[in-house]
């Protein structure tokens, strides 16, 4: 007998995802008066919703010498299916450490998500001041 999850999801997200994340995409670009494109701006699609982010380490030998071997962070969201996000769109986190109680912020740009039966996994390109 299978047990459909998807009924529990608002009890599992509450235990799952303690993060949260605001997601903005870009706008359609505009026109003024004269016909000239004005750049479109990012606009906020969810705000503070549930998720999980998750960091591992990855070494680049090729980059480096004998010294030094540079050490990427390459950051994971996990999120429910209900959000519809894209390619390029901008999520900034917030992350509580329960121990220390210190809140860090995430930000950077999706990737590709993939998408699972009940959950999505969207790996992020780091904000260089992040």
């Amino acid at each position: 007998m299978a047990i459909k999850l998807r009924n529990y999801s608002k009890v599992l997200n509450a235990v799952m995802y303690r993060d949260t994340f605001t997601l903005s995409r870009m706008g359609e670009p505009k026109k003024d008066k004269y016909g000239a494109t004005i750049s479109a701006e990012r606009e906020v699609i969810y705000e503070d919703k549930p998720c999980k982010f998750s960091f591992t380490n990855i070494d680049q030998p090729t980059d480096g010498n004998d010294v030094y071997v540079p050490v990427l962070k390459e950051v994971k969201v996990f999120t429910d299916l209900d959000y519809d996000i894209k390619s390029g769109d901008l999520i900034r986190g917030e992350r509580l450490d329960d121990k220390t109680g210190v809140t860090q912020v995430i930000e950077g740009i999706c990737g590709e998500p993939n998408r699972y039966d009940y959950h999505q996994e969207i790996t992020l390109q780091l904000d260089k001041d992040s």
